[in-house]
C-alpha cells in the first residue's frame, strides 16, 4: 500500500482502522493516538478518499476488503516483522459494515476482533421498521445532492453529526469538524461518495452467514444517533454469535470524537480481555 494513504502508530497488537462514509483516515486520527498507547495502529484511507481521493476506481467494497488484506497481510501476518499474535478490524459506520463483511469473507488474515463504531448491520431500514436505518427517498434524495454538488451535499450531511441533540464541549468543536472535513483532501471523489452510497444502500449483513466463532465483536453506538439509529444496532445480533455492546447515552453518530476517552476506554477493555 501507498505508504501515504496510511499512519501507523505505536507498538503491540495491531488494529486496523477504516473510515466511514465520506472520510478519511483523519477521521479517527484522535482515537489512533489513544489506541497507539497500547497498540500498534494502522489507520487507511481508502481509494477516492482522503490522500488516496484521486485513485482510480472501481469503488467498490470489495476493492476495499482485498486492501484490508493486503495490509493484514503487510503488516500484521504471519511474515510480518511487526505481527503480534494476530490483529484486530476496527470500522467507524460505513467502514463497520466493511470489516464485518471481510470477516464474513473469511478473508485470510482473518481478524480476532471486530470493533464497530456506529456501524449498520442494514443501512436501510426493513420495510415497516421505524428507527432502524434510513429510508430509501433520503438514500435517493443525497444521491441527487451529491450529483449537483457533491462538496456542498457531504457538508450537509455531516451536518446532521451535529444536529443530533447531542451536547458538544465547545472547546472540541472546531478540531472535531477539522478531523470530518480536512481541508487538505476533502472531499474525497465525487464517484467514490456515489459508487460507496449505492452499495451501501445494497448491503444487509442480518441474512448472510454468522461471522466464524474465532471472532468477537463490539459495538460502540449512541442513543441519538441519527444515521445508524440505535434500533437497528439490534441487527448485530444476527451476524455475532456472541457480541460485546457499549451504548453511550446522549451521544450521536461519532463517539470516538465526541465522547473518545470513553469510547478508546471501552475499546481497551474489550482487547484485554480478549488476549
Amino acid at each position: 500500500m501507498n505508504p501515504d494513504y496510511c499512519t501507523i502508530t505505536g507498538d503491540g497488537p495491531g488494529i486496523i482502522m477504516v473510515h466511514g462514509w465520506g472520510q478519511s483516515r483523519q477521521s479517527l486520527a484522535p482515537l489512533a493516538r489513544e489506541l497507539s498507547k497500547s497498540f500498534r495502529v494502522i489507520n487507511i484511507d481508502l481509494p477516492g478518499h482522503g490522500a488516496a481521493k484521486h485513485e482510480p476506481g472501481p469503488y467498490t467494497f470489495g476493492r476495499y476488503m482485498d486492501q484490508i488484506a493486503d495490509v493484514a497481510r503487510a503488516e500484521c501476518g504471519e511474515n510480518s516483522s511487526q505481527a503480534k499474535s494476530g490483529f484486530s478490524l476496527l470500522g467507524w459506520s460505513m467502514g463497520g459494515l466493511i470489516a464485518a463483511m471481510y470477516a464474513l469473507r473469511k478473508t485470510a488474515p482473518l481478524p480476532d476482533s471486530l470493533i464497530l463504531l456506529a456501524a449498520p448491520a442494514r443501512f436501510v431500514a426493513p420495510k415497516s421498521a421505524i428507527g432502524m436505518g434510513q429510508s430509501i427517498t433520503s438514500i435517493t434524495r443525497l444521491r441527487e445532492q451529491l450529483v449537483a454538488d457533491h462538496e456542498s451535499a457531504l457538508r450537509t450531511f455531516i451536518e446532521f453529526f451535529f444536529m443530533s441533540g447531542e451536547v458538544i464541549d465547545p472547546a472540541s468543536v472546531a478540531p472535531i469538524r477539522a478531523a470530518l472535513a480536512p481541508p487538505d483532501t476533502f472531499p474525497p471523489s465525487r464517484e467514490a461518495l456515489l459508487a460507496t452510497l449505492d452499495q451501501l444502500a445494497e448491503s444487509d449483513l442480518t441474512a448472510g452467514q454468522a461471522l466464524p466463532e474465532p471472532v468477537r465483536g463490539l459495538i460502540i453506538n449512541g442513543t441519538l444517533d441519527r444515521i445508524c439509529p440505535k434500533g437497528g444496532q439490534r441487527l448485530w445480533e444476527h451476524v455475532f454469535s456472541g457480541l460485546e455492546q457499549t451504548t453511550l447515552n446522549d451521544c450521536g453518530h461519532a463517539p470516538h470524537l465526541t465522547r473518545l476517552e470513553e469510547t478508546s476506554a471501552a475499546i481497551i477493555k474489550f482487547l484485554k480481555g480478549s488476549r
